[in-house]
């Protein structure tokens, strides 16, 4: 079992002593794969225990590497963004419409031109 870097993110690898291999994107994923390939089926695992991550020390080492943010702050950015996005999308709606943006600053340069 181990961990390496994949083209999104992190990826999570179980492989079984006869040598199958499962990944996934999260510690839960190769583990359920390997239950469902498993003679016992309801057998469930799960994945961030076995990877470690609900051990304390590893959490703080973890808390303590370069570039760590707190989940809640994390959630507190994104929120922000999806606001502001929103916030953009009802002003340019109360504006004219998304749909004429491109013609709406064209006119505006022009109406400048000609003052």
């Amino acid at each position: 079992m181990h961990i390496k870097e994949g083209p999104h993110g992190p990826l999570f690898i179980v492989e079984s002593e006869a040598g199958k291999v499962f990944e996934g994107a999260s510690p839960t994923h190769p583990w359920t794969q390997a239950c469902l390939a498993s003679y016992s089926k309801g057998t469930r695992i799960s994945g961030p225990l076995f990877f470690g991550f609900s051990d304390p020390i590893t959490q703080k080492m973890i808390e303590d590497l370069p570039g760590y943010q707190k989940y809640e702050d994390v959630v507190a950015e994104v929120e922000a963004e999806e606001r502001a996005v929103a916030l953009a999308e009802v002003e340019d709606e109360l504006n004219g419409g998304g749909d004429n943006k491109d013609e709406t600053a064209e006119n505006k340069s022009k109406d400048k031109e000609e003052s």
